[in-house]
């Protein structure tokens, strides 16, 4: 099979992340991680990327940066090969370094490029490096944390986008960490993950409707419900993380199990939710509702017809509106 074609173009926001081989560690000592990042900071004195978030962990890393001349492949070939060549040289081994070629996503929503900046601070956390990311030297968070930082980091975009997210007239480190307070769970990885192999390019409604009231997230589910289905993949990009739907979802099943005290409504409408809103396929829904592939596709079947209906299309939409509201 081909590989799919990535999409790049100058001024592209790109997700990027690789992991080692086998889940072999690839920053083993300070030196390498002072390498990798002597590697970007040659990128950037190219011209060609332009880094505004990144963490570097024991097996993987992670990076958030703008694809300034749309030569982002050239870029990361680089910027990976001088690395495995000096770790391999270093202990005097061969062979590949890394599982494969990089995984890159584009960020073409605001709400989802505030998130991902969450996810990759909260990564350290989660590895058991740190209790929190701005005491990890290897991560932007710690140079966010005292306003510095490498030339090689531009940090205006961030610290312009933490004023907006806080209200604050003038930034400071505890701005930053008030607007993007690190986040991670197997739902929040599990929805980046989504997005990253969904395909770039594809349209992400996510902008358009986390300020949206009611109705129009109502007339965007009924929209998508007309979409051809085959259960295999997700429709389009996830919404939401799993998690997040969950919660709200539980803020409103009373209201659901009054059009229905069999219950019934409410697992229709789970699972069209969890379908449509949160982009999980249909083995997946099986697998969390332990029921068959054939029942959880009648359930969202049934779910996107009873949208139809005005009460329950309006519990619908402030289910997703509560959902939204948890990535802000």
């Amino acid at each position: 099979m081909p590989r799919k074609q990535r999409v790049d173009y100058p001024g592209a926001l790109h997700h990027i992340t690789n992991r080692g081989i086998a889940k072999r560690p690839i920053f083993e000592r300070l030196e390498d991680v002072r390498y990798f990042e002597s590697r970007i900071a040659r990128s950037v004195r190219r011209g060609e990327i332009e880094v505004r978030s990144f963490s570097l962990l024991t097996t993987h890393f992670h990076l958030l940066v703008v694809s300034l001349q749309g030569c982002i492949a050239r870029a990361m070939q680089r910027i990976q090969g001088e690395y495995s060549r000096y770790f391999n040289r270093q202990r005097r081994r061969d062979g590949t370094l890394y599982r494969g070629r990089y995984f890159s996503g584009l960020v073409t929503s605001q709400a989802y490029a505030d998130n991902v900046v969450r996810y990759i601070d909260g990564n350290a956390v989660h590895a058991g490096l740190v209790a929190d990311p701005s005491w990890h030297t290897a991560c932007s968070a710690y140079w966010y944390a005292r306003g510095a930082g490498p030339l090689w980091l531009d940090r205006s975009a961030l610290e312009g986008r933490a004023l907006e997210l806080s209200g604050a007239s003038t930034y400071a480190p505890h701005v930053y960490a008030a607007a993007f307070k690190p986040r991670y769970s197997e739902s929040l990885e599990a929805w980046i993950l989504q997005r990253l192999n969904a395909g770039e390019g594809a349209p992400d409604p996510l902008d358009d409707l986390i300020d949206a009231a009611p109705p129009r997230i109502l007339a965007w589910m009924r929209r998508k419900a007309k979409l051809a289905d085959g259960g295999s993949v997700g429709v389009g990009l996830p919404l939401v993380p799993r998690e997040d739907l969950e919660a709200a979802f539980r803020c409103h099943a009373e209201r659901l199990l009054a059009l229905d005290d069999a219950g019934k409504v409410q697992e229709h409408a789970f699972a069209g939710l969890l379908r449509d809103v949160a982009g999980l396929t249909h083995g997946r829904i099986a697998q969390m509702t332990g029921k068959s592939q054939p029942t959880v596709a009648y359930r969202i079947s049934r779910h996107r017809e009873l949208l139809a209906r005005r009460e329950y299309g309006e519990i619908i939409a402030a289910i997703t509106r509560g959902a939204l509201d948890r990535i802000r």
